[in-house]
């Protein structure tokens, strides 16, 4: 059980007791390893929030984030214990040496065992075509884990997506149109005006490339239902985020849409309702999926037989060589 400590006595508190918030990260951490996730810094401060550790302030999430460095420099926490996925390191080269003799023989035995690695694209042949489209580049490699094995492509936007990166999707969406395919992009976004208006934006791209009629575009989470259900927490309710929504120009329609404001992110589902969240990524593509087809296709792709006869080829041809 829990040791229930007094980390802020109200949402309005000054005072905040880092060492005991350090101690329940730990807690937290140990959580999301159990549920199989690695967390961003923001979706861990919004589980914190919803167990009120913390208000749900940008300046204690920038206190937060203050502590966790301070912890990891005193080898309290791991250095690796959140992930950032917003910042990536560019790396195209080999840098592992091998003698030529060496790396010949790595391809002689990769022919050898060439059909323990063949595989059958998985929607081979399957009527769908599934795409998932995120909001949150921070949040990828989470659904990528949750959809681990399922071969499905995912596109991160970042926000409002620039033209070229709207039309190289929308091309790539053409050409799976122009095989019969039935489209469908599956979006995760945030839940506020202009996490709405995103949709907006995608649904116009669609017109522009003549896919408006053709893709089933359809937002997973979140939603203003899943807000409700889960009781989800709002972004920071400080007074720089309140004056931005207010300010922007996207809100009068939102709440004439929804009936009220509503600013809430991604993150804040993944922080609370993990399983949910992974049944939900999950089952938005597996639906499109038929097992039976795929069964059909491995049947009519053994590739053991094949791949054995053209190695016991190549090698006789070599033995004929050398007796020459």
């Amino acid at each position: 059980m829990r040791k229930k400590v007094n980390y802020i006595s109200s949402q309005n508190s000054t005072r905040i007791h880092w060492k005991s918030v350090i101690d329940r990260v730990e807690e937290e951490l140990k959580w999301f390893e159990e549920q199989g996730i690695k967390p961003t810094l923001r979706t861990l401060f919004y589980r914190l929030v919803s167990l009120r550790v913390l208000p749900n302030t940008k300046v204690r999430y920038k206190q937060l984030s203050d502590a966790i460095v301070k912890a990891r420099k005193d080898e309290r926490l791991e250095w690796d214990c959140i992930v950032d996925e917003g910042r990536v390191v560019l790396e195209d080269f080999p840098e592992e040496y091998r003698i030529p003799e060496e790396h010949v023989q790595l391809y002689i035995d990769l022919l050898k065992n060439a059909y323990m690695t063949y595989k059958v694209p998985r929607w081979c042949k399957q009527p769908h075509y599934v795409e998932v489209w995120i909001e949150k580049a921070a949040l990828a490699a989470t659904i990528s884990s949750f959809l681990d094995g399922r071969d499905v492509r995912i596109a991160v936007n970042k926000g409002y997506s620039g033209w070229t990166f709207l039309y190289e999707n929308c091309m790539r969406l053409r050409e799976k149109r122009d095989e019969g395919k039935k489209i469908h992009v599956l979006y995760f976004g945030d839940f506020d005006p202009s996490g709405d208006n995103m949709d907006d934006q995608l649904h116009n791209a669609f017109r522009q490339f003549d896919l408006e009629e053709i893709v089933d575009f359809q937002r997973v989470a979140v939603t203003k239902e899943h807000i409700e259900q889960f009781n989800l927490p709002p972004m920071p309710g400080d007074k720089e985020t309140e004056e931005k929504i207010d300010n922007d120009t996207r809100t009068e329609k939102f709440v004439e849409k929804y009936g009220e404001r509503y600013a809430v992110e991604l993150d804040a589902l993944l922080a609370l309702r993990p399983d949910q969240f992974k049944s939900m990524v999950e089952g938005s593509v597996d639906q499109f999926f038929d097992q039976e087809i795929y069964e059909e296709v491995m049947a009519e792709n053994l590739p053991e037989m094949v791949v054995r006869k053209k190695v016991r080829f190549i090698e006789r041809k070599r033995v004929k060589r050398k007796e020459l």
